[in-house]
């Protein structure tokens, strides 16, 4: 600035003019939406600018002092205004996203949930989860949804689909959780199993030492479908009629299979009687010729 005066004496006075720095503007969520919070909070942070910071949400509005936001589902942007008496106003912050949390669901297939051999724990249950915010907990319930968990892991068995395998009969509830308060629970599932294979048997022994006349007749009943038999050693041999004839005496496996591959395994024991044994304790010879 140069100052002159009435006798052209002059004066230069240097001057420089600052400004303060731009204001930026950042918002985040800190508190995101779950399926039971259906608003999330964002917070809006600021930087530059002079002096303390004024906050709000759009292009229209009520500059307030707290940065942060409680907001419902949609896309958001943020303005700040500083302390100067010229009130800056910064450009738009970031683009902010909330998104609606849908809720799990849960989805069970219990084809396998059956027990195909009596007393076997082989029962599998399968399911799938969607919505909720990913990251899906399985668990598994006895009896009730509210029991405590049973100590057995989920096991993944394609893209989509879980499973729990190695069951006994039983009722049984999956519960998926996601996140922080979704959750979802399966309807009963009831696992039963195939009837007990039950066997009537009859043996007949070995008339005579050294035949082969042996009879073992096995009658089956349950089981799942139509039951097979076969003996020892070719249990490769599987026949309809449990009736086995023409044995030597011995011991035999007699296996009781039914259409679900689920066998039961019968001892028997054919027996023979002793060899007769004929002694001559006499003799009397003839006392005339040709008599």
């Amino acid at each position: 600035v140069k100052i002159v005066d009435g006798w052209n004496c002059d004066l230069t006075i240097p001057v420089t003019i600052d400004e303060p720095q731009e204001i930026k503007v950042t918002a985040s969520i800190v508190s995101p939406t779950t399926c039971l919070q259906t608003q999330a909070t964002i917070q809006v942070t600021a930087t530059g600018g002079s002096g303390s910071y004024r906050y709000r949400q759009g292009t229209s509005g009520t500059f307030t002092a707290n940065n942060l936001f409680t907001l419902p589902p949609g896309t958001y942007e943020f303005y700040v205004q500083d302390a100067n008496v010229n009130t800056c106003l910064s450009a738009a912050s970031n683009k902010v996203e909330v998104v609606a949390v849908q809720p799990v669901s849960l989805t069970v297939n219990a084809a396998d949930a059956f027990v195909k051999c009596n007393g076997e724990a082989t029962a599998r249950i399968t399911f799938s989860a969607t919505g909720g915010v990913g990251g899906y907990q399985y668990s598994l319930h006895q009896g009730n949804p509210t029991a405590p968990a049973m100590t057995i892991s989920a096991t993944q068995i394609n893209a989509t689909d879980w499973a729990f395998s190695g069951l006994a009969t039983g009722t049984y509830f999956v519960k998926v959780k996601s996140g922080v308060d979704c959750e979802d629970n399966s309807s009963l599932i009831d696992i039963r199993e195939a009837d007990a294979i039950s066997v009537t048997s009859t043996v007949s022994n070995v008339t005579c030492k050294d035949e082969k006349n042996g009879k073992i007749t096995v009658t089956a009943t349950g089981g799942t479908g139509t039951i097979v038999y076969a003996i020892s050693p070719r249990f490769d041999r599987v026949v309809e009629s449990g009736v086995f004839e023409k044995l030597a005496p011995g011991e035999y496996v007699v296996r009781i299979q039914d259409a679900n591959g689920c066998h039961r395994d019968e001892i028997f024991k054919i027996t023979e009687p002793d060899l007769i044994r004929v002694r001559i304790d006499r003799q009397t010879d003839e006392v005339c010729y040709g008599a």
